[in-house]
């Protein structure tokens, strides 16, 4: 199940993109394989809070850049910039994101273990696709 409200926001306004997955550290493989197999460009769109930067979305786009840099031209501050502070949190991304504000807001409502799971690589390996408008599975 995905639930979201800037993700919806960000995929609205990435609608006329060619193409558009999402990804999260629990199909973190699933997503790099896939941008490493079709070769193309790659925009990292993060979904943010409220229009502002945040430390989730951040930490794994640094994560992807890590992953998929071998395989692509790279020049660009922002992913450089997130993908240093991957490396920083990598071995503790739990307790490095105790730091973050979302998390201090979940925290508050007691899913400390959603917010663990969603940072555990490979958790969930699908790749979903945005197609005629839904979301749905890659074969």
């Amino acid at each position: 199940m995905l639930t979201t409200t800037n993700g919806t926001k960000l995929l609205h306004m990435a609608k006329d993109a060619v193409q558009i997955i999402t990804g999260s550290f629990p199909n973190i493989s699933s997503v790099c394989e896939y941008l490493i197999s079709q070769g193309q460009n790659v925009i990292l769109g993060c979904a943010a809070w409220k229009d502002r930067v945040n430390m989730e979305d951040t930490l794994f786009a640094g994560a992807v850049v890590s992953r998929i840099k071998e395989h692509f031209d790279m020049n660009c501050d922002s992913a450089l910039a997130a993908e240093t502070l991957y490396h920083s949190a990598k071995s503790d991304l739990f307790g490095f994101m105790k730091q973050a504000s979302h998390f201090q807001r979940l925290a508050r409502y007691g899913l400390e273990e959603d917010i663990r799971f969603c940072l555990t690589p490979d958790g969930a390996n699908v790749l979903p696709i945005l197609r005629n408008g839904e979301l749905v599975k890659e074969k």
